[in-house]
């Protein structure tokens, strides 16, 4: 019944053997077998040790350890004395994946150190003893033409699969999503095998292989022919994807979104697609940058027809316009055009032109229901998008998002903490609120200048912007902003092309009731 030493065997130096058999041990404390200078067997077998740990390390001259029928699942090497004989596992729920394959092949290679039962042999074998992984489902072997083998990085083992250089046209089937059928084909696990060296003299001396079977956590498919990884079916554990040098044009965009867990991606000497649909690859770059060492090697194809002047550019590095240019010629002309017709018409008419939008913000402000707003987006779920920063909430909500609704009843508003469809992704979220809004007020700040996804919110809308020939984009400025020079691009070129609203100023409401969206009606409800 015995649960714990307490240091009762501390410094028996001339114990020699030490059986503590069919007792309820589930650890030793630090220290726990110092000063045992001459202990040469110890028996812990049938108790509830979960893990070795270091403390047996210390015996130098143990020569025998029973381990036997407790509950560990992984040894390391340096765990053990080091001259020790033989080691007894047999009845131990040991798991042979990569964690427990450096203590496999210090058996392998070292004539001195035996045990009593054959460690991870072929599923198929019947040995009577022998101890492999029990885990449920019939895992997938290593997919032809790629080599699989165990890797670790710091303390995370895991198998990885490289499937570089073989010529691959399209993902080997284990990874693709049209050949899993039944929840038994899981792409997260493989069971690679590893040559054993024969030794008629040792109990560890089978001619069978070594048998690993762990999940797969990276995957190497550089130089290749692949395409398109869209009908992918990676695991979701994936930590390392390399996609290097094939002949992907399309960003796979879901497939990156979906591994939550990638610690590297390498995506250079591809010929990649850039226009429009291509500044959200960029953002996921850039929010992604210290995952990707080629970053600067992802570039445009070399045959970019449409946009020459972007061949073989970095992504990073390009700016939305020119990743999504306007027709500027047509803007020139339409402005001369507009010039001209100031030039000669009457005094009445250019007082009319030049003063029409604050006399029409002071009519509408004032109740005259004749002015009209223009709807171009009938079809949209909402009026407006409000995007702002979370550190800004307290102000925005009560002082700007509240006022809306209470001198606007008709505004149906898309908010984040309302509108959000709990479990998908926040990009995903992002997009669709911005795709079904009429307009989107961006609450121009320092703390909106500082979040990742306030900016991604702003770029994603000036994509939809650009694509759509739609001035969507009202900006309330709120607070002090960074010097000029220091703002981003993008929000540099807004402040300057485009009138923006000042909280505080004397016409503020009256100036953001005109520019909003009118609402309907008759509203529909709105999915929370």
């Amino acid at each position: 019944m015995i649960r714990k030493l307490n240091g009762c065997v501390q410094s028996l130096s001339v114990l020699t053997s030490l059986y503590l058999t069919n007792n309820r041990i589930e650890g030793f404390e630090v220290g726990e077998f110092y000063g045992l200078d001459d202990l040469q067997d110890l028996s812990l077998q049938g108790n509830r040790i979960r893990t070795l740990g270091y403390e047996v390390r210390g015996l130098n001259r143990l020569r025998n350890l029973v381990i036997s029928h407790n509950l560990i699942r992984n040894i390391k090497g340096d765990q053990l004395p080091p001259n020790l004989q033989y080691v007894y596992v047999e009845g131990n729920p040991l798991w042979c994946d990569c964690q427990l394959l450096p203590f496999l092949r210090h058996l392998n290679s070292t004539k001195k150190l035996k045990t009593d039962v054959s460690l991870c042999i072929p599923p198929n074998d019947t040995t009577p003893g022998a101890s492999i992984d029990k885990r449920p489902g019939t895992p997938a072997r290593c997919p032809d033409g790629c080599r699989c083998f165990c890797k670790n990085n710091e303390d995370n083992h895991y198998i990885f699969v490289d499937c570089s250089n073989i010529g691959l046209t399209e993902l080997p089937p284990l990874f693709a999503a049209a050949n899993f059928t039944t929840p038994e084909h899981n792409s997260t696990s493989l069971t690679i095998f590893l040559p054993r060296n024969t030794d008629e003299n040792a109990f560890f001396s089978e001619s069978l292989p070594f048998v690993i079977q762990d999940e797969v956590k990276g995957l190497d498919f550089t130089h290749n022919y692949l395409m398109s990884v869209e009908d992918a079916r990676l695991p979701e554990g994936t930590k390392h994807l390399r996609l290097a040098h094939n002949l992907f044009r399309q960003p796979p965009i879901s497939l990156l979104n979906s591994l939550q867990e990638l610690r590297r991606v390498t995506l250079s000497n591809n010929p990649w697609t850039c226009d429009c649909g291509t500044s959200v690859f960029k953002i996921w770059i850039e929010t992604h940058s210290t995952l990707i060492p080629d970053i600067n090697e992802t570039r445009c194809g070399p045959d970019e027809q449409d946009s020459p002047r972007l061949a073989n550019r970095a992504i990073w590095t390009l700016s939305d316009i020119e990743l999504c240019p306007t027709d500027v010629e047509t803007y020139v002309s339409a402005v001369l055009g507009i010039l001209a017709v100031v030039v000669v018409a009457s005094a009445i008419t250019i007082v009319w032109i030049r003063y029409k939008t604050p006399i029409k913000v002071w009519l509408y402000a004032h109740g005259m229901t004749w002015v009209k707003e223009q709807d171009i987006d009938q079809d949209k779920q909402f009026d407006a998008f409000i995007s702002f920063s979370f550190k800004d909430q307290d102000l925005v909500i009560p002082d700007i998002i509240k006022v809306i609704e209470e001198k606007m009843p008709n505004i149906r508003l898309c908010l984040h903490y309302r509108n959000f469809r709990a479990g998908d992704f926040i990009a995903d979220n992002i997009v669709r609120c911005l795709e079904s809004s009429r307009r989107t007020v961006l609450v121009l700040s320092r703390n909106f200048l500082e979040s990742e996804w306030c900016m991604f919110e702003f770029q994603t809308a000036h994509v939809q912007a650009l694509k759509d020939h739609v001035h969507r984009i009202i900006i309330i400025k709120l607070g002090d902003l960074p010097k000029e020079k220091d703002l981003p691009k993008e929000i540099q070129m807004y402040l300057k092309s485009t009138t923006y609203l000042t909280w505080g100023d004397k016409y503020f409401w009256d100036n953001l009731f005109y520019c909003l969206p009118k609402g309907m009606k008759s509203k529909k409800p709105v999915p929370v």
